[in-house]
């Protein structure tokens, strides 16, 4: 009994008559049965009627089971295994519940995934089939026609490779994070600084003012530099694409108790409440229009979150539509 209570796994055991014999702390948990169970039948502590039904059939077939059933938020694999008596018939049952809602939800991940790059690879791609075709079935076709029929084709390669591109990061970090990711202490300041730098040229050539700020010389995190400076990159790419001629776009950088802050402040359209929760999920877009003409993948926020978690911070958005946003990463400091 001291082992059965010790494990993770739900384990319940009743007779015959379904009187409970055994009930560890991880079922009742589980199940959300309280009080006491010493005698009392399964179906009066338990309210999940899938699972009564399946003790049920398994005592009258006297064949056991196996199910994953939904009980609330949680998902629970659920195996209802026949106990020996000796004789002909059972002796009653064992019931092993695990709870398998992480890995519910990350299949979910996965399949949703899986569904939306399909989408956004196909859109592109039919665009080019459509255009190749149109160019092989008409020899004939004038020169200027063909020009643009050719560069509308290599806008759209130029999108499918930035969305592998990105792909191809997310995957990256993901290998990167579950393996030893050897992080190092960096100059925030430093890599900061850097990030900006990259950017000028984008935000010249859209007549946007960026202003990095900090009071600080030099500020020492623990991380991976390229992640961070890709991190960074992504946030100013967004805030520099959402922006219009003559607008600032503010990096500010400053110490907030244990935690480095770094704060990319735009003056764009801004962000509407109920989608702010969304922004970082996998090919979400507030604008899916104004996204793909300004060449967004809906994948550069995801990227952010995941560099952002696996660096021990997080990723926060305040946002008010035609007031701007403001996106702040939080590092734990060095020291």
């Amino acid at each position: 009994a001291r082992i059965l209570s010790a494990l993770q796994e739900g384990v319940l055991a009743t007779d015959t008559e379904q009187v409970l014999l055994h009930a560890n702390d991880a079922a009742r948990k589980l199940l959300d049965i309280k009080g006491e169970t010493s005698g009392r039948r399964l179906w009066e502590v338990c309210r999940v009627a899938q699972l009564n039904s399946m003790v049920d059939v398994a005592l009258e077939t006297h064949e056991p089971d196996e199910q994953t059933l939904q009980v609330g938020t949680r998902f629970l694999e659920v195996s209802v295994e026949l106990l020996p008596n000796g004789g002909s018939g059972p002796g009653g049952v064992i019931i092993v519940c695990q709870d398998v809602t992480e890995h519910h939800r990350l299949e979910s991940i996965r399949v949703d995934f899986v569904a939306d790059a399909s989408h956004e690879l196909k859109t592109p791609l039919a665009v080019i089939k459509g255009m190749v075709e149109t160019i092989i079935d008409d020899p004939a076709m004038p020169k200027d026609v063909r020009a643009g029929f050719l560069s509308k084709i290599a806008q759209q390669t130029n999108r499918l490779s930035h969305i592998v591109d990105e792909l191809l990061q997310l995957s990256r970090f993901d290998q990167f994070y579950q393996s030893d990711p050897g992080l190092i202490e960096l100059d925030l300041v430093g890599l900061t600084r850097h990030a900006v730098k990259s950017q000028e040229s984008l935000a010249t050539s859209r007549s946007i003012i960026l202003d990095f700020r900090t009071g600080l010389e030099n500020s020492q995190v623990m991380g991976d530099r390229e992640s961070l400076v890709q991190l960074l990159v992504n946030l100013l790419d967004n805030a520099i694409k959402y922006s219009v001629s003559g607008d600032t776009v503010v990096v500010e950088l400053k110490q907030a108790g244990d935690f480095m802050n770094v704060a990319v402040i735009d003056e764009g359209p801004g962000i509407p409440e109920e989608d702010q929760s969304r922004i970082f999920e996998r090919f979400y877009r507030v604008d899916p229009a104004r996204s793909k003409e300004l060449g967004g993948t809906g994948l550069g926020l995801s990227i952010v979150k995941h560099i952002a978690s696996t660096h021990g911070g997080e990723i926060t958005v305040q946002s008010k539509v035609g007031a701007g946003s403001t996106f702040t990463l939080s590092l734990p400091k060095l020291g």
